[in-house]
């Protein structure tokens, strides 16, 4: 279910990403969430998605 901002649009981005992944950080080591993240687009890290999506801490909406 995707996240909306303060209008009820969908937001993206890394601006919007960075305050979740420093959180995640701050809970679990660095090689746990990139053991864990989800690879998009090209296989590995790469410049569009970066070392992918974040995975932690599970979505109750999907049950990943």
């Amino acid at each position: 279910m995707p996240l909306g901002g303060p209008d009820g649009r969908f937001v993206s981005g890394t601006s919007y990403a960075v305050p979740f992944v420093a959180a995640a950080l701050l809970r679990r080591p660095e090689r746990e969430l990139l053991r864990t993240a989800r690879d998009l687009g090209a296989p590995g890290r790469d410049p569009v998605y970066g070392q992918g999506l974040l995975q932690w801490p599970p979505c109750p909406a999907t049950g990943r």
